[in-house]
């Protein structure tokens, strides 16, 4: 094809050349031969950026002349170019967020952490698994480092609450058995405010050991004594401060102080070991002294002072008072009894009713509704007499009897024998009959024992066994003598009747053949006249001169007396 002006001209105004164009250089003139437009190739070598080789047919663009402008746009903003899809193929734009940004853009791991929030806990080593909330399988035995709320952590922790250093609230059991030592909060004049928040108070005003103080409602301190106050304390010993050892020590009770606490009502106990068995059920007890009362267990109303008393009751209804060391420390069940002295009733065990005042008052006894009053009395004698009023020091000693009354001092009534009354000092004495009525220092008494019964005397001295005293009753009996030293040396005389200051039985003792006793004695000593049991009047040896003055309505006879022919 030809090339015309035309096509010329076409080319310098931007005309196209097709295939099978013939062109020439600058001088057309010139042209020796043409090319098609196939055959225009530049030749080999570096052409500025880019470089050709193999005749043409191989073009490289050199490194780093390609600007981001001349390359392709990107589809939208946050890509990255690369490839997303398996294996090899085209660049492809891969979607990259705000968030990604963030982190391509860290200098390091430790920022890419601090971008993540992940603190030291990526750097441990370990395996985990699951959400937040799952459970730690690898190795991790600490978690320094870990930041989070109070809250958080009780809620991570699922076997109990965490305790922090500055504080919370924390609840269930910790058990501190393991640990040689507790220290709890301590310091001078720590704050407690409220309810169960305790510490150590170590400067306390007049106490400088310090307390432990807790709150509850109101500061409340914790009295401590030293460890070897512990070692076998004795009964009933009270806690008090020791200002010269500045600590608290145990200490005797002060007067006054129940030491004991009982599980009865309405009960007043003071003294060590004092009602300190008392259980529920055991009311209305007043146990004072050591050892008072200390067998009650439910027994009720009972009133024990001193030493041991009372100490053997345990749930029998006794009802019992008992004031005086060991009084009535052997009762165990009878009823009714009040003892007042030393060891007074302290024989007594299962008997019902009794009154015992004096120091050894019925010590020995062991009967019922016994009322003895005075010291020793009735401390010795037959253990089971029973319904005796004996008052007196020594009174009713050695008695044997039931029964009986016996009133006075010293040796009155001393071996009486029941059914007996007894009145003045050592009335009876010795006298180990029964049914004796006798009132009078001294009546029906003699130097031994002997068994005159069923005998009235009445008179300082009636019926006393010789001037004496020495003569031994041997069978006084049924005999009735009025008056001072009435019926004296009477210790065989029977069924007689004396009257008078000195009035004697001898003349009618039924002791010979001539008389015929029983008789009556009436008279002094200076004018004794007896009665025989025939009815014969005698004048006895001194009488006034063989006659007998007999008053009638005021006139005054003198009978003669003569001689039994």
């Amino acid at each position: 094809m030809a090339i015309s002006t035309k096509k010329v001209n076409q080319l310098g105004s931007g005309g196209t050349l097709e295939a099978g164009d013939k062109v020439v250089g600058e001088k057309v003139a010139g042209v020796t031969s043409l090319l098609t437009v196939g055959q225009l190739q530049p030749s080999d070598g570096d052409k500025g950026d880019l470089t050709v080789a193999s005749s043409g047919t191989i073009w490289t663009i050199d490194n780093d002349v390609i600007t981001y402008a001349k390359m392709q746009n990107v589809s939208a903003t946050d890509r990255l170019l690369g490839r997303s899809t398996a294996l090899a193929g085209d660049v492809e734009e891969i979607i990259c967020t705000a968030a990604g940004r963030s982190l391509l853009d860290d200098a390091n791991a430790s920022a890419q952490r601090t971008t993540l929030e992940l603190g030291t806990l990526a750097t441990q080593s370990g395996t985990f698994s699951g959400t937040s909330s799952g459970t730690n399988t690898g190795d991790q035995t600490s978690i320094v480092g870990v930041t989070g709320t109070k809250a958080q952590f009780n809620t991570a922790v699922s076997d109990g609450d965490v305790l922090f250093t500055d504080g919370g609230t924390a609840t269930g059991v910790y058990d501190f058995g393991g640990a040689t030592s507790f220290e709890l909060p301590n310091s001078a004049s720590p704050t407690v405010d409220a309810d169960g928040e305790m510490a150590v108070d170590t400067t306390v005003a007049d106490f400088s050991h310090g307390i432990v103080k807790y709150f509850s409602g109101e500061e409340v301190g914790v009295v401590s004594m030293p460890i070897a106050q512990f070692t076998s304390p004795p009964n009933g010993y009270i806690v008090a401060y020791n200002s010269t050892a500045d600590e608290f020590q145990l200490a005797v009770p002060p007067s006054g102080f129940d030491p004991n606490a009982t599980a009865g009502t309405n009960n007043v106990i003071v003294g060590t070991t004092a009602g300190d068995s008392i259980t529920s059920g055991g009311n209305f007890n007043v146990c004072v002294g050591y050892d008072a009362g200390t067998s009650i267990t439910t027994s009720d109303n009972n009133v024990a002072v001193g030493y041991q008393a009372l100490d053997a009751v345990t749930t029998a209804s006794v009802n019992a008072t008992a004031v005086g060391s060991g009084a009535l420390g052997a009762l165990t069940s009878g009823t009714g009894m009040a003892a007042v002295g030393y060891l007074a009733g302290s024989a007594q065990t299962t008997a019902a009713g009794g009154v015992f005042f004096g120091m050894q008052a019925g010590s020995a006894n062991t009967g019922a509704a016994n009322v003895c009053i005075g010291n020793t009395a009735m401390a010795n004698g037959t253990a089971s007499r029973n319904n005796n009023v004996v008052i007196g020091d020594n009174a009713g000693n050695f008695g044997t009897g039931s029964n009986s009354v016996v009133i006075g001092p010293g040796t009155t009534g001393r071996q009486h024998g029941s059914n007996c009354v007894y009145v003045g000092s050592t009335a009876g004495q010795n006298a180990t009959g029964a049914s004796n009525a006798v009132l009078g220092d001294s009546a029906l008494s003699s130097g031994t024992g002997g068994a005159a019964a069923d005998n009235v005397a009445i008179g300082a001295g009636a019926m006393i066994a010789g001037a004496s005293g020495a003569i031994v009753f041997t069978s006084a009996a049924g005999n009735t003598c009025v008056g001072s030293r009435a019926g004296i040396d009477s210790a065989t005389c029977l069924n007689a009747i004396a009257v008078g200051r000195d009035a004697v039985t001898t003349i009618a003792t039924g002791a010979t053949s001539s008389d015929n006793g029983p008789g009556i004695a009436i008279g002094s000593a200076a004018y004794k006249v007896g009665f025989r049991g025939d009815g014969t009047i005698y004048a006895a040896v001194g009488a006034s001169a063989g006659y007998w003055r007999l008053k009638i309505n005021g006139t005054v006879y003198k009978i003669n007396l003569f001689a039994d022919a």
